[in-house]
């Protein structure tokens, strides 16, 4: 609407993939969208697509992340590198024992987390834009891939076309159903306009990594590879140096059969949706703090703090906290901001069963 004019620029170029702008505006064209729902109407089909059609992810990147966004035009690399995953585990550390009451009032209140990296290899199309046969390379690749990791990731590939049938007579790949680890077909219009569910499940699995707790890799959902981790319990340090250790892994052992992952350095690690640039990750704690949450002023508070929170769906006491920053900070960085957050807020919650009259704005996340 700002630049009308942009459209005809650019409908006509082409990634040298072939992906086209009509494909990467399809869910933003097909979808009416919700007054109160803020989503991206625009996927990216391939890593070329944020450099071919910039006129149309740079102002969107602007809106998702702001001013580190706006700061890119003038200086690249604004994506800060990842740390190594020893250092990542360090920053943590030094922030658990900096606040020892803090820490083990939150993990008293912490029913688990997630953490989700997504990642997509630089060769091939995205999954919006990915064709049937290109999507069963994509699965080869990274299953073989991650099979030859060695014993400490080792496991088992299952092909979604299977896996509902493996579950009934599997109790391990049942309690991975259960858990929530396998993911499921697209529902929503804007994931089906996108081309997510396309030639469903062909193409698509999971990776069960048996020597690990918790953590998968799922192939060919949003992107060509998401690993996902879910613990109960509050060991963020262990769970995020288990998922960088093996993504550090999966990385080396591509480079040797020469594929890469889609990386730029304005942007981070590229995915299909553009709210992921940056580092990718998701990093999401469930906590327990019912009288904080339903206090006036709780939302804002989670804005100040850098968060996002939401109610979980299987229980209605706990809550989500997850980071809203992907681009312009590490990992590291992220996963401290998301415990920071956690500390604050379990303060908070210690205080109101106290009977103190806690003031929500006049908390800065430092006490």
């Amino acid at each position: 609407r700002r630049d009308p004019d942009s459209y005809h620029r650019m409908k006509s170029s082409q990634t040298s993939f072939g992906v086209s702008l009509a494909r990467c505006i399809k869910p933003g064209i097909d979808t009416r969208g919700h007054a109160m729902i803020k989503t991206v109407g625009a996927v990216a089909g391939d890593a070329e697509c944020y450099k071919v059609f910039e006129e149309l992810f740079v102002p969107l990147a602007n809106l998702l992340h702001g001013e580190v966004a706006c700061q890119a035009e003038a200086s690249p690399a604004v994506h800060r590198p990842l740390l190594h995953w020893e250092e990542a585990c360090e920053v943590l550390d030094r922030e658990l024992l900096a606040k020892p009451d803090s820490s083990a009032s939150l993990q008293g209140r912490l029913e688990g987390l997630d953490l989700k990296l997504h990642r997509n290899l630089e060769k091939f199309r995205f999954t919006p834009a990915i064709s049937a046969e290109t999507r069963r390379e994509v699965e080869t690749l990274l299953s073989q891939a991650l099979a030859s990791l060695g014993p400490d990731t080792c496991g088992r590939y299952l092909p979604l076309a299977t896996v509902h049938e493996t579950a009934t007579h599997d109790t391990s790949v049942a309690e991975l159903k259960a858990a929530g680890l396998v993911f499921q077909p697209p529902e929503a219009s804007l994931d089906l306009s996108a081309g997510i569910g396309r030639d469903w499940p062909l193409g698509r699995g999971v990776y069960e990594m048996t020597g690990t707790e918790g953590i998968v890799a799922w192939l060919n959902n949003e992107d060509h590879l998401t690993f996902v981790c879910r613990r109960s319990g509050s060991n963020l340090r262990a769970a995020l140096s288990e998922l960088l250790r093996i993504d550090e892994a999966l990385r080396e052992t591509l480079k040797t059969a020469h594929y890469n992952y889609a990386l730029a350095a304005r942007w981070g690690y590229l995915s299909s949706c553009p709210s992921n640039l940056g580092s990718a990750l998701h990093v999401e704690l469930r906590c327990r703090i019912p009288l904080t949450r339903q206090k006036d002023g709780f939302k804002r508070l989670c804005f100040r703090l850098g968060v996002g929170a939401r109610d979980c769906s299987d229980d209605s006491a706990v809550t989500s906290i997850y980071n809203l920053a992907r681009l312009g900070s590490s990992e590291a960085d992220q996963a401290l901001l998301v415990l920071r957050a956690g500390l604050c807020l379990s303060e908070c919650e210690e205080r109101f069963e106290r009977g103190e009259d806690v003031e929500l704005a006049q908390v800065t996340g430092r006490t």
